[in-house]
């Protein structure tokens, strides 16, 4: 029993010399390191504070970023501890950093009216600028038929997007490019051989039907002179779109609605994590169109209908 009492004894001293000889250490560590000013960083690069803490051998996290259009990317808005205050040596200075200017994607304005237009750029934070007008096939007076910068470019917060409206049908002497995108190629032929306007056409695979206007060589609303030249990229169906029986894969129908002239329609099949676009255009109000879907969707497959890229509804597939 004593010499049990002993080894207990013993242990117990062991552990009493092991924390103070610990206690000891650290203290000591503690007190080694010196008393350091911490320096004022407001302003300078990420890279130039950790140059200046690293000789100071203090330690730097960043703890945040702002968005601050006075104030480059990469800058050191605010610091933790402040500059001024006495801190040992390691200690870690938390900084937040600037992002620069808040960045924002331009919207699409083109058929819009010039009211509607400039309430969707107040509501992304940006401002109309020059308002110019044109006549215009396409869209009615006051419309929008274009805009500068061109929708989803990448802008600064408050920028100016300056637009053109329509001024209204052309005069009859004055000739303007029609836009034939997602009409057929016969119905621009009939248009230009009235005006002696040569058509030239490039074949590109699509899931659309054959002979569908995918694009035009002179934009829409552009000025024009008879005998000009036109080159129409032309759909033809590709392989991957043609069942092997008929009937194999289902078309999809969509009624255009009346009073929908000049917007722009797109379609994309959802099936699972999958998404592929069907089908986007221009057509005519009252139309009916019988789109083929690429591929056999599943049971739970929808196409999601995008007007002017806003997306109005989501309907099965089949």
């Amino acid at each position: 029993m004593i010499k049990k009492a002993e080894w207990i004894g013993l242990g117990v001293l062991s552990l009493l010399i092991l924390f103070f000889t610990l206690n000891w250490a650290v203290k000591t560590a503690v007190h080694a390191q010196k008393d350091v000013v911490v320096p004022d960083l407001t302003g300078q690069s990420l890279y130039e504070a950790l140059d200046v803490l690293s000789r100071l051998n203090l330690g730097l996290k960043q703890e945040g970023a702002e968005f601050n259009d006075q104030v480059p990317v990469g800058t050191v808005l605010r610091q933790l501890p402040p500059a001024g205050m006495s801190v040992r040596e390691s200690k870690v200075i938390r900084v937040t950093l600037s992002q620069g200017g808040e960045s924002i994607f331009v919207p699409d304005l083109e058929g819009q009216s010039l009211r509607s237009a400039e309430i969707a750029l107040r509501m992304n934070s940006l401002s109309l600028g020059e308002v110019r007008s044109r006549p215009s096939l396409k869209y009615e007076k006051d419309t929008v038929v274009a805009q500068e910068p061109v929708s989803k470019t990448i802008v600064r917060k408050s920028a100016l997007v300056h637009v053109v409206v329509s001024d209204g049908p052309p005069e009859d002497d004055v000739l303007l490019m029609p836009d034939f995108a997602g009409k057929t190629l016969e119905s621009a032929q009939a248009w230009a051989k009235n005006l002696n306007i040569k058509i030239e056409t490039t074949v590109e695979e699509s899931p659309q039907d054959d002979n569908i206007v995918l694009s035009q060589s002179i934009p829409f609303d552009s000025m024009m002179q008879t005998g000009s030249t036109v080159r129409l990229t032309i759909s033809k169906m590709n392989a991957d779109a043609v069942p092997e029986a008929a009937g194999a894969f289902p078309k999809f129908r969509f009624d255009v609605p009346q009073g929908d002239e000049g917007k722009k329609f797109r379609f994309v099949l959802v099936d699972g994590s999958k998404s592929k676009e069907i089908w986007k255009g221009q057509p005519e109000p009252g139309s009916k169109l019988d789109l083929l879907l690429p591929e056999r969707p599943s049971p739970s497959a929808r196409v999601r209908v995008f007007v002017n890229d806003i997306l109005t509804e989501e309907r099965p597939a089949q």
